[in-house]
């Protein structure tokens, strides 16, 4: 009997605390990384017990050998059974069920959530997301790290539950996790490293476990019945090329290397799933870090886990995923060594313990413990197939939140943290229909628009803005469908939106346009030619200023009349020549003053006549020399006083005749004198008289010169009046019967002569020139 009772299997429940409850069989499954799960024949000694009050409560199974080994499995009950009794005579005496005893982690599977979560490492949401929800079940998340995680930028829990969510989260860093069940409850655990776990309880103590294949019959003891060594052929190297679009040698790789005792390489090519390296540290303008190398090394490691690797039967209870035992005895050399368990299967059968003493052994899964174990990736993330659309959000007061990438922020539909500001996401890029470098489109999402949302690789950790789409805040441009053959690009004054820059086509049959519409100004480069050809009419208008600068030649065609209108001043400055011909007339009306200076010369030529009517007075001012030169002839007609005055020498060449004709007097004074001198004669007709006076004297008069040759008689007398002038007369036809000459001392007729006093030194000249005149008159009366 003593050997019916070296074992024994209880359990526990908060629905019947203090009452024990018998356990006929178990089966508890537990991996690393994997939450346990122990299946419980349970017989309540209660009849017809409200067994159903379990679900959700805390439950402890417990394994007990005689000797000290004690084993308690804590967790919840997630399921229960109502079963049959074993036998006709035991309903009256218990009630029998089966039960599911999870972690308190599983539950963390029946909720499921959709949220984000931005610069946090993974341990950071673990720590955020599993820390809450196992406390809600009075358990706790125990963080047991070596190594340091990357920063993640944005990260999203996407449909997911919270333990999924978790799981994934720990495959995609290579953490390990598994449960302490020291305590009153189970503890889950992370850990990165095989000598951070713990040692395998054992009834000695010892690391090291014997090897004893003939001692199943004895529950009393804890050997290692059967080991069987499994080797397999695995992948050896691994390689990941990830993208940093921040970096000029954007695509970046990293590998680890090995090969198999034959010395072939077998690679891993890592890039799907999502991101297969964190980028992270973003210093403003590029990102500064990856964790591409700490990556490809624990990827590789979780590959070549399974390369070597033990199957053991145990009798030891304490055997737990995350434990390290010993194996020692075992005749096959190279069997004992210390290893690490993956994972075990417990099988307990009371009935048995009872009567052949083997109601208890377990299968172990262990590997070197020199082989650090990393989980594999079988947790898939969620992926996005399709689009999304989200509202595009940044600060209050702004409309318009971007950084020096373009990138945007926004606000899912499905974000319920969210407070629709700065922060409800990480920088997003925005596609655009060109990127080049320094060129191509670019439309930057305003705050408040709703814009559709892609996944790179389907990934929700890699949103990218593809467009945006019209929705009942922001209205179309124009209305629909009375307006549907317009088409337009229309943006938005910021801040305020009180004005628009436009460029729209209207595309209705018989009334096309191209319509572009400016707030403020429009400038236009063009490196090369333009040509603009427009069908009918132009009309250009500009309210202010208009600046025109051509660097080279302008030529400018008007087929038929060019009008224009010049409300103010006009001031045209040519440096070079100016150049204008006019087929037709020209008419020039000009309302005040005209101006004109010529620093050179001028030089006009006018084929047909020029007619100048000035209705007021015209003065010229020539500072130099003036030339005029008349191939025809010239006729002046001016109807009020001419006035020349020269200040200069005064020279004139007439090659034809000169006939000067005035209905009144002419007078012509000359102060410094007045010398007509021609190799002809000269001839001076005056039929009303011709007086000279000469003041200072009549010097000369030449004899032999003809003054009166030709002359016809009949003519009234001839006076002469001399001041110092001498002068020289002909062909002057006069008819005279006295001559009288007058010096104010001489008084001289036909028969007289009257000599005044002082007058006895002029004499000689007095009778000279009455004698000629004398000879001259009487040979000229003769004729007649």
């Amino acid at each position: 009997m003593a050997e019916a009772e070296a074992i024994t299997f209880t359990f526990e429940s908060e629905g019947f605390a203090g009452l024990p409850i018998h356990v006929g069989a178990a089966h508890l499954s537990e991996r690393m990384n994997e939450p346990f799960v122990a299946r419980l024949t349970l017989a309540v000694p209660i009849p017809d017990a409200d067994v159903a009050q379990m679900i959700g409560k805390a439950g402890t199974l417990t394994i007990e050998r005689q000797g000290g080994a004690l084993r308690h499995v804590h967790g919840v009950v997630a399921e229960l059974e109502l079963g049959e009794p074993p036998g006709p005579n035991t309903r009256d005496r218990a009630t029998w069920a089966t039960v599911t005893l999870v972690p308190a982690f599983w539950l963390l599977g029946l909720s499921r959530n959709t949220r984000i979560f931005q610069d946090m490492t993974a341990v950071e949401i673990l720590e955020a997301v599993v820390g809450p929800a196992l406390s809600t079940y009075g358990r706790e998340l125990r963080v047991s790290l070596d190594g340091s995680y990357p920063t993640r930028e944005y990260c999203v829990q996407y449909q997911e539950s919270d333990r999924d969510f978790a799981q994934r989260l720990i495959e995609e860093e290579r953490i390990s996790y598994a449960f302490d069940q020291e305590g009153d409850v189970e503890v889950l655990v992370l850990r990165d490293r095989n000598a951070a776990h713990p040692q395998t309880p054992t009834q000695t103590g010892d690391l090291a476990i014997p090897f004893q294949p003939h001692a199943l019959d004895l529950d009393l003891d804890e050997p290692i019945v059967e080991v069987r060594h499994r080797a397999k052929d695995t992948t050896q190297s691994v390689v990941i090329r990830d993208w940093d679009w921040t970096r000029a040698d954007m695509p970046f790789d990293a590998e680890q290397r090995a090969t198999d005792p034959h010395g072939r390489d077998r690679e891993s090519y890592d890039q799907g799933w999502g991101r297969t390296a964190w980028i992270t540290d973003y210093a403003g303008t590029s990102y500064s870090a990856e964790d591409t190398a700490r990556q490809v090394g624990v990827r590789q490691q979780a590959l070549v886990r399974d390369a070597d690797s033990i199957e053991v039967v145990s009798r030891v209870v304490g055997m737990a995923p995350g434990t390290r035992f010993g194996v020692a005895g075992h005749p096959t050399p190279g069997f004992d060594g210390e290893y690490f368990v993956t994972h075990v299967t417990h099988f307990a059968d009371a009935a048995r313990a009872e009567t052949d003493g083997k109601g208890y052994v377990n299968l172990v899964h262990a590997i070197p413990v020199a082989t650090e174990w990393r989980p594999e990736r079988r947790a898939r993330k969620p992926a996005i197939p399709s689009i999304q659309t989200a509202v595009v959000t940044g600060p209050s007061g702004e409309e318009i939140h971007v950084d020096e990438h373009g990138r945007i922020k926004v606000q899912f539909h499905w974000d319920r943290e969210g407070a629709y500001d700065e922060q409800t996401s990480c920088w997003i890029r925005v596609r655009q229909p060109w990127a080049g470098g320094g060129w191509g489109f670019w439309w930057v999402p305003r705050i408040g628009m709703e814009v559709v949302v892609h996944f790179v690789d389907g990934d929700p950790d890699r949103p990218m803005i593809s467009g945006s789409v019209y929705d009942g805040t922001n209205a179309l441009p124009y209305p629909l469908p009375d307006e549907k053959t317009k088409s337009t690009i229309k943006s938005s004054s910021s801040l305020g939106g009180n004005g628009f820059n436009e460029f729209r086509f209207e595309d209705k049959a018989g009334e096309e346009e191209i319509f572009t519409h400016a707030q403020k100004d429009y400038n236009e480069v063009v490196e090369h030619d333009h040509t603009t050809w427009v069908g009918n009419d132009q009309t250009n208008e500009v309210d202010v200023d208009q600046t025109q600068t051509i660097h080279l030649n302008q030529v400018e065609q008007v087929d038929g009349n060019q009008k224009m209108t010049v409300g103010g001043n006009r001031t045209v400055k040519v440096k070079g020549s100016f150049e204008e011909t006019i087929d037709g007339t020209e008419d020039r009306h000009v309302v005040q003053d005209v101006t004109e200076t010529f620093d050179a010369n001028e030089t006009r030529t006018i084929t047909g006549d020029v007619t100048e009517t000035f209705s007021s007075n015209e003065t010229r001012t020539i500072t130099t020399d003036q030339e005029e030169a008349i191939t025809g002839s010239q006729t002046r007609t001016i109807k009020g006083a001419s006035t020349v005055t020269i200040t200069g020498k005064l020279d004139q060449t007439v090659i034809g005749g000169i006939t000067s004709t005035t209905p009144s007097a002419h007078t012509i004074i000359a102060v410094g004198g007045f010398t007509v001198t021609t190799p002809a004669q000269v001839k001076l007709t005056a039929p009303a008289g011709v007086t000279f006076i000469a003041p200072g004297g009549f010097t000369q008069i030449d004899q032999g010169q003809d003054w009166l040759g030709g002359l016809k008689k009949a003519y009234s007398p001839l006076s002469w009046s001399v001041f110092a002038v001498a002068m020289e007369i002909v062909q002057v036809q006069v008819g005279f019967t006295n001559i009288k000459v007058e010096l104010g001392i001489v008084t001289c007729t036909k028969d007289h002569l009257d000599l005044k006093p002082h007058a006895a030194k002029m004499w000689n000249n007095a009778v000279g020139l009455y004698n000629g005149l004398k000879s001259r008159v009487t040979g000229f009366m003769n004729r007649g």
